[in-house]
């Protein structure tokens, strides 16, 4: 059955449980983390069912969290997945959320310590790929070279590694190498449109103009394009010196 709760009909049992329950000063804590008085009911609410449960504080906070991230409420979401971290610095999940939160936040030096955190606990790798995405985002290309390195050591074949190694070469200007890379993940799957998207700038990047085009243009001038996979075309437009069709490009997506 379906119930709602509102300030005026919470049961006094559940009040006198978080003193039970040892968390009577919680709510005081997340008004404090909470950005807005919607957060902060929201949190309540979270508080005072879980309380009704035994929940523990960490409980509490992680329900918070979570739903705080799929409500995009990404400041008071990384706020509360702080206040997890600062009592339960080794939860693995808790780690991976506040990484990605950064993300969605466009705090991608941010998330690099969290996914670092996380990396040190994980056996599957799922954490050094996060990493290694975190370091290309913020140009340590070195570093994420070295971190898809060591997961392909492990999983030879793992496409995702493949890509963001031949992505940290690229940034680092060693196009050859990086296009070593895409040919092999292009062997596993020869209609990856990501993975020939990013050949093509490659080439591009290293003066092979006429094979970039010939893998970007069937991709950035298709109706289905995306607006990233036609400015991938317009970029490699600029590259080679065709400057009014990397223009058209542009000008077309501001109609769209």
């Amino acid at each position: 059955m379906d119930f709602y709760l509102s300030s005026s009909h919470i049961d006094w049992v559940c009040y006198h449980k978080l003193n039970i329950l040892g968390i009577k000063g919680l709510q005081n804590r997340l008004s404090f983390i909470a950005k807005s008085q919607e957060i902060f009911s929201m949190l309540l609410m979270i508080l005072i069912l879980s309380s009704c449960q035994h929940a523990t504080q960490k409980d509490v906070l992680l329900s918070a969290a979570q739903r705080a991230k799929s409500e995009k409420k990404y400041d008071a979401a990384l706020n509360l997945y702080s206040q997890v971290l600062h009592n339960n610095p080794n939860d693995f999940d808790a780690l991976m959320d506040a990484g990605d939160v950064c993300l969605a936040l466009g705090q991608a030096g941010e998330s690099i310590g969290f996914f670092e955190r996380a990396a040190s606990l994980d056996t599957e790798f799922h954490a050094k790929q996060k990493l290694g995405k975190a370091y290309l985002l913020t140009y340590k290309s070195k570093e994420a070279q070295t971190t898809f390195q060591s997961i392909l050591k492990n999983q030879p074949n793992d496409k995702d590694a493949l890509n963001g190694l031949a992505v940290s070469y690229d940034q680092q200007g060693d196009h050859k190498a990086a296009q070593k890379q895409y040919h092999q993940i292009l062997q596993q799957d020869p209609n990856d449109i990501l993975i020939k998207s990013n050949l093509g700038l490659s080439l591009a990047f290293s003066g092979d103009y006429d094979r970039s085009l010939a893998l970007l243009e069937p991709i950035g001038l298709a109706d289905w394009a995306t607006k990233q996979q036609r400015h991938n075309l317009a970029l490699a437009y600029t590259v080679a010196n065709k400057r009014d069709k990397a223009q058209s490009l542009l000008d077309a997506d501001k109609i769209l």
